[in-house]
């Protein structure tokens, strides 16, 4: 999912100047006036220690706004459940999978908050946050989740055989 900037900081209004600010330098919106390996953004980990922990207790605090907002949507059309299939082709089997929404927030959602150890990503639990990069909105942040990583909560699992019939089989979760 990718986010402008702008809308971010329209829907979460309690986003302050300085984590503004912040956000701007990591996505490039904002040069930085400091030394970075790239001149036209900085890294998280490149931002002075102070937005760095601010940012980071941003997150923290909102962690089921921030989730509910990537995850659910909002507004008049809201997600309710989440379907994942996924093919293997080395078995060539599709199986599928099919949650809640709250079940997949607080999947996706548990966990540390962190700067990624390269300083390019912000981590929400399972999510990641990094720039968009590329054309036509470099500025924009991105939003990211491996959906087959519901597949590790499911214990009993329908598979789709080649000929289409259902078999259901017993997982035991990792």
């Amino acid at each position: 999912m990718k986010t402008l900037l702008r809308n971010i900081i329209i829907s979460w209004i309690f986003l302050n100047r300085n984590k503004i600010k912040a956000l701007k330098l990591f996505t490039g919106e904002i040069k930085p006036n400091f030394k970075t390996k790239d001149p036209r953004r900085a890294k998280f980990t490149e931002l002075p220690e102070n937005m760095q922990k601010r940012i980071i207790d941003f997150f923290k605090t909102n962690r089921i706004l921030v989730i509910a907002d990537i995850l659910k949507g909002r507004s008049g059309i809201t997600a309710d459940w989440v379907l994942v299939a996924r093919y293997e082709e080395n078995k060539n089997e599709t199986d599928w999978i099919l949650k809640d929404i709250n079940t997949v927030m607080n999947f996706f959602g548990s966990g540390e908050i962190k700067i990624s150890p390269t300083g390019s990503r912000l981590l929400i639990g399972k999510i990641g946050m990094q720039r968009k990069g590329g054309t036509p909105d470099p500025e924009s942040l991105q939003f990211k989740i491996n959906p087959c990583e519901l597949f590790k909560l499911n214990r009993k699992r329908k598979n789709l055989t080649q000929n289409g019939c259902v078999k259901y089989f017993a997982e035991t979760p990792q």
